[in-house]
């Protein structure tokens, strides 16, 4: 597809097919306002996979769309945000599943996607039961439990994602400081076992350094050229849900990324699209609990949408005369 395209045009179709990318999603939401996603039993996920709905996956999709300004993305929040709030558990804390325990992440993803406006996550009653997954050496496990954790249950993004909601304190330092350390010397493969690609622990990372994380920006905006890297030499080998968030990722530090090789992500983002508005699934995360293999390859078709239209939305504001760096978190209500 050819990027040679006037300015006009080009903005053209990349408002299109940002209204598209939002209306996909709006109609995908359950009546609750569940985000839909599917597991499956192949690591290539060809099998057809089973339907699911989690306050994990809700909270992911919210957060995919944070910057996006249009009276559609608030619909989806408001909506979402009623799911959130009814599979929250006192005093702030979220399941996966409905039989399983209570975990980290779940509870920190909702939590930051609800943005404390429950009188619970305001008055941080869910902290002191989070802080108290911490492990002796100062990191996070993945299930709030009592006991040792499991071989590979300490992983990096979970991590991030907790020091993102409960902020840079004398009890988060340590994970703060080996979330950047992983960042920073490329050992996000081997210290995540539920994430698969770097850019989660990205995506993470930067997350948590908009919400004043001091002690991660540094690794955000290394973690944001590498991310623009991976735009420029190898967006046509990206799936799309890696290609939107290499370019999320890289807008981080706007300065980062070539805009020609900017255009050429557009262009693909844009060829990608389905006839329906939405994207081909992507890789979310795996399960079921390590250290064994997984048996479990998770996805949603819905999250990658608004992960996509994110980033077509990065890419007009940056295309605009008076573009800066992109606000990324926006209200639910």
């Amino acid at each position: 597809m050819s990027v040679k395209t006037s300015p006009g045009s080009a903005a053209a179709a990349l408002e299109a097919g940002i209204a598209r990318g939002l209306r996909a999603v709006a109609g995908r939401l359950g009546s609750a306002g569940q985000w839909p996603s599917r597991r499956h039993e192949r690591a290539d996920r060809r099998d057809e996979g089973r339907h699911e709905t989690s306050p994990f996956v809700t909270a992911l999709g919210v957060l995919a769309l944070a910057g996006v300004d249009d009276s559609v993305a608030e619909a989806i929040r408001r909506r979402s945000a009623t799911h959130l709030v009814a599979t929250m558990h006192s005093p702030g804390l979220w399941r996966y599943y409905r039989d399983l325990p209570f975990d980290l992440d779940t509870s920190s993803i909702a939590a930051l996607a609800l943005e404390r406006r429950h009188p619970w996550l305001r008055e941080g009653r869910n902290v002191p039961p989070l802080l108290a997954g911490r492990t002796e050496d100062g990191r996070f496990r993945t299930w709030l439990l009592p006991g040792r954790p499991n071989a590979g249950e300490i992983d990096v993004v979970v991590n991030a994602n907790a020091v993102a909601l409960l902020g840079e304190r004398r009890e988060t330092v340590i994970a703060v400081r080996w979330v950047a350390d992983v960042a920073e010397r490329r050992r996000a493969q081997e210290s995540s076992w539920y994430y698969r690609d770097s850019l989660d622990l990205t995506l993470a990372i930067q997350r948590a350094a908009d919400a004043d994380v001091g002690g991660l920006r540094g690794a955000a905006h290394v973690c944001a050229v590498r991310a623009a890297a991976r735009v420029e030499g190898d967006a046509a080998a990206l799936s799309p849900h890696r290609l939107s968030q290499a370019i999320i990722a890289a807008s981080w530090d706007p300065s980062a990324c070539d805009p020609a090789a900017l255009a050429h992500a557009r262009a693909r983002l844009l060829a990608c699209q389905l006839w329906d508005g939405s994207w081909p699934a992507g890789l979310l995360y795996v399960g079921a609990e390590p250290p064994a293999p997984p048996i479990f390859w998770f996805s949603s078709q819905t999250v990658t949408t608004a992960l996509c239209t994110r980033a077509l939305r990065i890419l007009s504001a940056r295309a605009r005369p008076d573009s800066g760096r992109l606000e990324r978190r926006a209200p639910l209500v």
